[in-house]
């Protein structure tokens, strides 16, 4: 009975380190991004090189971009990879009213 319980245990430890680790490689990037070492319509590193040069896992490395995708800071665009996001469009002004 010990044996799972430091199973679980260890198990959980590795998920909350995991977690730790992708929400810091989102963060590093979203301070280039906020600094404007990258800027909007940039590509970001591949997934894989980028999993090479960070020494983590690819699937690390997505997740640290669908970070980054939720929190608006990036874009995926398909069979190409990862894009800075531009700033978002803002709605059209109202025309105005003719007083009568």
């Amino acid at each position: 009975m010990t044996t799972v319980t430091r199973t679980v245990s260890r198990r959980g430890r590795a998920r909350r380190r995991d977690q730790v680790l992708y929400h810091r490689l989102a963060d590093e990037l979203a301070g280039l991004i906020e600094r404007r070492a990258l800027r909007a319509g940039d590509r970001l590193p591949s997934v894989r090189g980028w999993s090479r040069q960070k020494r983590v896992s690819v699937a690390t490395v997505l997740q640290a971009y669908q970070v980054l995708e939720d929190r608006g800071y990036v874009e995926v665009r398909p069979q190409s990879g990862h894009y800075v996001r531009g700033a978002p469009a803002l709605p059209p002004s109202p025309a105005p009213r003719r007083v009568a």
